[in-house]
């Protein structure tokens, strides 16, 4: 069965890993929370499973509509994940992607409206509040349909006014299991093509393409219809079941708390010197 899916976790054969050297992948445990790490070495590697070289950081956690107890723990986890893959100075771009009209398509401007914009802030002014910012810009561009232009246009636009050292760019997510929907975060280092797991891929988002090393960060909110098809039946499903796809009925409340927890940690892993109190009564 062909499984239509943005996760890199979900594509992984073990045959492959066994005493591979084109091939890294391994979980651990941070607390209540698992780490699945996959690092795809090389190009050949990245043909045979389908996603682009780089390095695939999978925090799977309870299902964020029964364990909001847990949300400090995957908070602190996945800014931990975060923190390293930004460079030490610079300013960063956040670009929150998808519609805000559509809800399983609306993580993107849903995050970046929780993040803590700092790059207007004159440097004397944070440091006389004894702060160390780091400059950081947000914008959430909507899509093609209602700006006429790609994201990959606005993204090179705004990485050559504003240099930022990096770019960090949120996005909603396929998986092809319904369990994954509000309880898998995917953080990767390899850039990101908006819609490619529902079929309606974008011009990527990338180091290639912008210039500077961009993160992609992503909740899970819909599935294939026909990857559920088939796994409950047994059965190919028809063309018109092909096209479509499924999310939760809670997706609301998940896309609520799923955003809530991803700029809570990149607030936290861009701005360390701020306390997760402070920053929450800034954000607010």
């Amino acid at each position: 069965m062909s499984v239509r899916t943005d996760l890199a976790v979900e594509c992984i054969d073990p045959a492959l890993v066994k005493d591979s050297e084109e091939l890294a992948h391994h979980s651990r445990k941070c607390g209540g929370v698992e780490v699945t790490t996959t690092h795809i070495k090389t190009a050949a590697m990245a043909q045979k499973i389908g996603k682009p070289v780089g390095r695939y950081v999978t925090v799977t956690f309870e299902n964020l509509l029964h364990g909001q107890n847990q949300s400090d723990e995957i908070i602190d986890c996945i800014a931990g994940e975060i923190a390293p893959l930004l460079p030490e100075s610079g300013g960063v771009l956040v670009i929150g992607l998808g519609n805000p009209a559509i809800t399983p398509d609306a993580v993107g401007p849903q995050t970046a409206g929780q993040v803590l914009a700092t790059r207007h802030i004159p440097v004397e002014l944070a440091q006389q509040l004894g702060l160390a910012l780091r400059p950081v810009s947000v914008l959430a561009p909507g899509v093609l349909g209602q700006t006429g232009m790609e994201v990959q246009e606005i993204a090179r636009s705004l990485t050559g006014a504003t240099a930022p050292s990096c770019a960090v760019v949120i996005d909603a997510l396929a998986a092809g299991d319904t369990q994954r929907l509000g309880s898998t975060i995917q953080i990767s280092d390899a850039g990101i093509a908006p819609g490619s797991g529902v079929g309606n891929a974008r011009k990527e988002l990338s180091q290639n393409t912008l210039g500077v090393p961009v993160i992609a960060m992503g909740l899970p909110t819909v599935v294939d219809a026909a990857t559920l098809v088939e796994h409950f039946t047994g059965r190919p499903c028809d063309a018109a079941g092909s096209a479509m796809m499924v999310t939760n009925r809670e997706i609301d409340l998940i896309l609520k708390r799923g955003c809530a927890v991803m700029a809570a940690a990149l607030n936290r892993a861009l701005q360390p010197s701020i306390s997760p109190e402070d920053m929450q009564y800034l954000v607010s």
